[in-house]
């Protein structure tokens, strides 16, 4: 039988030896359809009538990778046509080899024609190429259009992925080797723990078309969650045959994103500094650093510089957090002059580079202070006593906020400050609340708020409060309950008197009564 047509081969034989065989291999191997000659019968004796018939074209492309310095081959088979001639030509933009075989009539008396057209490999992929065929018997034309396409040459993928979350009464964590584009024999496993081979349970998989249809592979383990929590490194190596070197993935601990980056923050001089001391310092910090990074400082203006560097502080990461701190004057400051930290090692390329300077652009307002006593019903209980200093209607932000008692710098932790936040018109606002101890107002201390802002005068305004400074209906309303409670207790203790007082009276007069009843009075002797 034809494996073209389909057609019974009877008697009478004549051999057609490389038609297809140099279509797509040039005189080698043949296509993968199971022939190696192709038998057309012919009828030695007469054919009967047959009518005529128009043709069928057939793209035919092959499979190729398209390497450098080799050509591709295309074909077009035309069949089943009755009677001869057709015309088969070729169209594109490609310069190219073309070649027609002879017809062939089949046992059916019907007609096959085959044509082929070679082209360099580098100009085949993506190009469009169009086989026309034109049967004049029948007024016939029929185009069939192939696009050059070559199978990519890709390398197979490895990926190495964990569930540490799992639910695994065992407490382990399962971690999967998957392997993509692999093709023939399952590749080979080696699981490591550290870099050191190990011998671990594994389960198999593999599928042929499972991924974008690529075969995949894979292989699972489960491993021991002390060893990932401590950071052990584990690795899958794959190895194939058609690999030059085995292929190794890696993974330790659930994060695995990139390490920590380095961060570096240049601060400013704080407000306690500027407006307290005069003396100031920049402070450069480099967090997520080597041990030994270097610092460098420059400032637009000058060059003397007062610099102190701090012990590396290691982190719970392995890397160390480092400060180098720049000594400056206010006037250096205020006069919005420009300081410049950088910091350099050998594990880092190039420098990294941070400026800080006063914005002196900025308008400048002033902000207004209020100082409020403690509410009646917190001294009513007698325990503490919070006082409230709120500034607001301020701008830029930067504000400091303190508290003096007795004229003496009360510590940070007893107070707390809320702030700043920003308002209508870009002014801020910012109070703070400071707590005593009930006894230490109701003796009459001095409390202070202390406020210092570019926009005040001489940096600083202070406003007072004590108990003398709050008005008298305060007063007794704070103490109104204890007052209250005072003449209940007087109240009670009046009657009591009273009533002693009474029974004492008139126990007094009974026996008075009851005398002068008893003793009758006695007349004089004359």
């Amino acid at each position: 039988t034809s494996p073209l047509s389909g057609h019974e081969v009877p008697r009478g034989r004549r051999r057609l030896e490389g038609a297809f065989t140099s279509l797509f291999f040039g005189g080698g191997s043949p296509p993968n359809f199971g022939v190696t000659r192709i038998w057309v019968t012919t009828n030695l004796g007469s054919s009967p009538a047959v009518s005529a018939t128009v043709p069928t074209a057939y793209p035919l492309v092959p499979v190729t990778d398209c390497k450098d310095g080799s050509n591709v081959t295309i074909g077009c088979l035309v069949t089943d046509f009755f009677p001869e001639p057709v015309t088969v030509t070729w169209v594109s933009g490609v310069t190219g080899d073309q070649l027609t075989f002879p017809a062939v009539q089949n046992g059916g008396s019907y007609y096959t024609v085959s044509s082929q057209l070679t082209v360099p490999a580098s100009s085949y992929d993506g190009q469009n190429f169009q086989c026309k065929v034109t049967h004049a018997p029948t007024s016939t034309s029929l185009s069939e259009d192939i696009t050059g396409h070559c199978c990519e040459d890709i390398p197979p993928t490895v990926k190495l992925l964990s569930y540490p979350t799992q639910e695994d009464p065992e407490n382990r964590v399962l971690l999967v080797c998957l392997i993509e584009g692999l093709q023939g024999s399952n590749a080979q496993v080696e699981w490591l723990i550290n870099q050191q081979v190990q011998e671990l349970e594994e389960d198999n998989y593999s599928c042929s078309e499972c991924s974008n249809k690529k075969a995949t592979q894979w292989s699972q383990v489960n491993v021991s969650r002390q060893s990932w929590d401590q950071g052990a490194e584990f690795s899958c190596r794959v190895s194939h045959t058609s690999l030059k070197e085995p292929i190794v993935e890696s993974i330790s601990t659930y994060c695995t994103s990139p390490g920590p980056k380095l961060e570096v923050t240049l601060l400013p001089p704080s407000l306690e500094d500027l407006y307290i001391s005069q003396n100031a310092s920049v402070t450069c910090v480099a967090t997520n650093a080597p041990q030994d990074l270097k610092f460098s400082w420059s400032r637009s203006e000058g060059t003397a510089l007062d610099v102190v560097t701090g012990e590396p502080q290691k982190q719970e990461n392995g890397l160390y957090r480092l400060t180098s701190v720049l000594k400056i004057c206010a006037e250096e400051w205020n006069s919005g002059e420009s300081f410049t930290c950088g910091v350099a090692g050998p594990e880092i390329q190039g420098s990294v580079t941070k400026s800080v300077q006063k914005d002196l652009a900025v308008s400048v307002q002033a902000p207004s202070v209020y100082v409020f006593p403690p509410p009646a019903e917190e001294l009513a209980r007698q325990e503490t006593a919070t006082l409230t200093c709120l500034a607001s209607g301020f701008r830029p932000r930067d504000i400091l906020v303190t508290w003096t008692q007795q004229d003496r710098p009360v510590a940070s932790g007893s107070f707390s400050t809320f702030g700043p936040q920003e308002g209508e018109a870009g002014l801020f606002s910012v109070y703070s609340k400071l707590s005593v101890a009930a006894a230490e107002w109701q003796r009459g201390d001095v409390f202070a708020c202390v406020v210092g802002h570019d926009g005040i005068p001489l940096n600083f305004v202070q406003k007072s409060l004590d108990k003398s400074t709050v008005s008298p209906e305060c007063i007794m309303v704070a103490l109104g309950e204890e007052t209250e409670l005072e003449v209940d207790e007087d109240v009670s203790d009046l009657w009591t008197a009273v009533a002693f007082v009474i029974l004492f009276l008139l126990s007094l007069c009974y026996s008075t009564g009851v005398t002068l009843f008893k003793v009758p009075p006695q007349t004089p002797k004359r």
